[in-house]
């Protein structure tokens, strides 16, 4: 898989990874059929989405984080959050995590190098951080255009819950861990699941149309028109 060193020296190895591929025209999105993503039955997190983000549908989806608006959740302490680069970029991207309930920024940084269109994850154990049970977070991107057009600001919510009694059994008896996490509701770790599995075996179509299917669930058309361009 292509690797953008400048920012690999920043967290180490296992922060980002990227996904290239030829561009592409939208395709109309595959029928879900193969995998099924199920909302937990809780409060959701709350999304709080700002200007930048509907600018960003005007400039053909350049910046999109692969997150839905509610039922944001993960078991993990250190998950993977992930977003995709509709089109080359240049320059400043920064990525902030907040704490929502005690109303503190745990961490930023700013990369500062060219970006190709694709996939791109950043996993909070190489920062390190840890989310805990009680409190709510949020994840935002900012694209810097130096001036020329408004930054590119997008933001989701996430936030950490308690695996379940049927999540645990699941996972126990060997069932696929994708299948696992989508049928209860856990968006983060079911996406970060089957990434990593495709980061492993990038030719494997059928890991590439789970995906499709995941993404398809959410409406990340743009998305979804990349991943399968890859197969």
């Amino acid at each position: 898989m292509p690797r953008f060193p400048a920012l690999l020296a920043l967290l180490s190895a296992a922060v980002l990874a990227w996904s290239s591929g030829a561009a592409l025209a939208v395709q109309p999105e595959a029928t879900p059929g193969l995998l099924k993503f199920s909302p937990p039955l809780r409060g959701a997190p709350a999304s709080r989405v700002g200007g930048g983000a509907r600018t960003m549908q005007t400039r053909a989806n350049a910046l999109i984080q692969l997150a839905p608006k509610a039922n944001a959740f993960t078991t993990q302490t250190q998950p993977t959050l992930y977003w995709y680069m509709g089109r080359p970029a240049t320059g400043k991207l920064t990525f902030t995590l907040e704490n929502v309930s005690k109303r503190i920024t745990m961490y930023q940084y700013t990369f500062d190098d060219s970006f190709e269109r694709g996939i791109y994850g950043i996993n909070l154990a190489a920062i390190p951080v840890n989310l805990s049970l009680e409190d709510q977070y949020e994840w935002s991107l900012r694209l810097h255009t130096g001036g020329t057009t408004e930054d590119l600001v997008v933001s989701a919510p996430i936030q950490r819950i308690k695996s379940s009694l049927s999540l645990q059994q699941a996972l126990s008896n060997k069932l696929d861990a994708t299948d696992a996490y989508s049928q209860e509701g856990v968006w983060y770790d079911a996406l970060a699941t089957i990434s990593n599995q495709i980061d492993t075996n990038p030719a494997d179509i059928a890991l590439r149309s789970k995906r499709v299917d995941l993404l398809n669930q959410h409406n990340f058309a743009p998305v979804v028109a990349y991943d399968k361009g890859q197969q």
